[in-house]
């Protein structure tokens, strides 16, 4: 009859700490309908549809960046973020009419602002690459230092950042989402 002393410690242990306790992954999405739809420059970078839930780029130009911002829940509070991650679909590196190929990257940066110091710190980059492979795609990665989420001293957002080679076929260029994993 030993099992009883331990079956009692074993449901002790479970009180204490709770399977929901221990650290696990939790993640916030992002859609690409938070984005604002111009840049600093007041000129469109995304034309949002409603129905595909996609952003399509659609730079008069060919740089051009815009925010979106990033309301952790409370619960996160004193988490760290440990990935960052965006669906893209980028046919861009292709052949355009003048046979030259048209390449494009998107970069998405997760950035706070210290309430205290206005003080921005970049805490994750991801990005396709000028030569990214065609389709749909994820970027990810992981923060580099100073993850810890806290609501009360920080603002956050992310920066989506579209350079284009050329201003030709904007709309094989388009972002589905981002997601941020914290624990």
């Amino acid at each position: 009859m030993r099992l009883k002393p331990v079956i009692s410690i074993c449901l002790l242990l479970l009180l204490a700490f709770p399977a929901s306790g221990l650290a696990k992954d939790r993640w916030i999405s992002i859609s690409p309908m938070a984005f604002s739809n111009h840049d600093e420059s007041g000129k469109a970078l995304l034309y949002k549809t409603e129905f595909g839930g996609e952003a399509y780029v659609t730079l008069g130009t060919t740089y051009g960046h815009v925010w979106a911002p990033v309301n952790f829940p409370p619960e996160a509070d004193k988490r760290e973020v440990n990935l960052v991650e965006a669906r893209v679909f980028d046919n861009l590196d292709i052949l355009n009419p003048t046979q030259v190929m048209d390449y494009a990257h998107i970069d998405v940066s997760l950035v706070k602002v210290d309430f205290e110091t206005g003080q921005t710190t970049q805490v994750a980059w991801i990005g396709t690459g000028w030569q990214g492979a065609p389709g749909h795609i994820i970027i990810s990665g992981s923060p580099s230092t100073n993850t810890e989420i806290d609501n009360q001293r920080y603002a956050w957002y992310l920066r989506l950042t579209v350079e284009l080679q050329s201003s030709l076929f904007k709309d094989d260029l388009r972002l589905y989402g981002v997601r941020i994993s914290y624990k």
